[in-house]
């Protein structure tokens, strides 16, 4: 019925809607720690910050695109390709300006994780 049909316009419009403002907001979150990241390149130095939580975020997005990609979800692949390599920006940009201790803690624990991977 007519009804029916406009239902599902609707329906199929709102789902759009939605999925188009996770994406936006998804990409914001992924870029929100520019800013952090300008500052290391302004003082030369990390600070106080900790490094992992870029670490996981890398993680995270790659768990996504896999799964993105076997699902044959574009947006969910697109918008985190987006995310691993914002953060992956950051790791290096983090460990362009981290101390020797942390830079080592770095090298360590992502080694560690290409050899698991391998």
């Amino acid at each position: 019925t007519i009804m029916e049909a406009d239902q599902v316009s609707t329906d199929g419009m709102m789902s759009s809607v939605f999925s188009l403002a996770a994406t936006c907001l998804t990409i914001a979150m992924f870029l929100s720690p520019w800013k952090t990241i300008r500052s290391f390149q302004v003082t030369k130095s990390t600070g106080t910050v900790a490094w992992k939580p870029f670490m996981w975020t890398s993680l995270n997005c790659a768990l996504w695109i896999a799964y993105g990609t076997l699902t044959s979800t574009f947006p969910v692949f697109f918008v985190n390709m987006i995310g691993l390599s914002a953060s992956g920006f950051y790791m290096y940009a983090y460990y362009s300006y981290a101390t020797p201790s942390d830079a080592a803690d770095m090298r360590s624990l992502l080694m560690k994780a290409a050899a698991g991977l391998a």
